[in-house]
C-alpha cells in the first residue's frame, strides 16, 4: 500500500489528537474519581457515631 507523505502525516496527527482527547477524557475520569472518594471518606467518617439512631421516639 503506497501512503504519501501527506496521508501519513494527516494519520499522525489525527492520531496524536485522538490520544490527547482520550488523556483528557482519562484525567477528568480520573479527577471525578477523586472527589467522590474524598466524598466517600467523609460520609464514612461522619457515620462513626454508634449512638446516633440507638433511640426511636414514636407517639400515636
Amino acid at each position: 500500500m503506497n501512503v504519501g507523505q501527506g496521508t501519513a502525516a494527516a494519520l499522525v496527527n489525527a492520531a496524536s489528537t485522538s490520544d490527547v482527547v482520550s488523556i483528557a477524557v482519562l484525567r477528568k475520569a480520573m479527577e471525578a474519581a477523586k472527589v467522590e472518594g474524598t466524598v466517600t471518606v467523609k460520609m464514612m467518617e461522619q457515620s462513626i457515631t454508634p449512638y446516633l439512631g440507638a433511640n426511636l421516639d414514636i407517639r400515636a
